[in-house]
């Protein structure tokens, strides 16, 4: 399973200033004979049956399968900071301000709380669950030795 998280950007320039006309990522994976399907890769729920049905074809046909996820990149390119705290002017704050509010997880958590699914309590307490998971997860890797020089082309085809 091929998974692209277009987040609309090639390092700092939109795709539309880096790609011609009418660039189609999935085209693209199709010129390659992968079957590819582009989807909202900010509705939590779109994501999951996509991937599910992704990983059943890639299982029953034994072929690959592309999956462009459409979504945003709040912080910049490669660091962890915001693009206007830094005084870099290629994307505005209104421009992240909208894509803030389409959040996958906030946007999903109101609709489980609308229907009932999940209480406010029980979304704190898994919340707390996964950063404390994050943080168990970070302290081993950072108390974890290098790895030995001779592993560094281990996996790789």
């Amino acid at each position: 399973l091929f998974v692209c998280e277009n987040n609309g950007y090639a390092t700092e320039s939109p795709l539309d200033v880096r790609q011609p006309e009418g660039f189609d990522f999935c085209k693209r994976a199709d010129a390659f004979g992968l079957r590819s399907k582009n989807i909202d890769g900010n509705d939590v729920e779109q994501v999951y049956i996509e991937t599910s049905n992704a990983i059943e074809y890639i299982r029953n046909e034994k072929r690959p399968f592309f999956l462009e996820c459409n979504t945003y990149r709040w912080l910049e390119h490669v660091g962890p900071y915001y693009d206007h705290e830094l005084e870099r002017t290629y994307r505005s704050i209104e421009e992240l301000n909208t894509w803030k509010e389409q959040c996958p997880i906030k946007k999903y958590r109101e609709q489980l709380l609308t229907e009932g699914i999940i209480k406010e309590n029980d979304f704190f307490n898994m919340e707390n669950r996964v950063k404390d998971e994050i943080n168990s997860d970070i302290d081993r890797a950072l108390k974890a030795p290098w790895p030995n020089k001779d592993s560094l082309f281990d996996n790789t085809y």
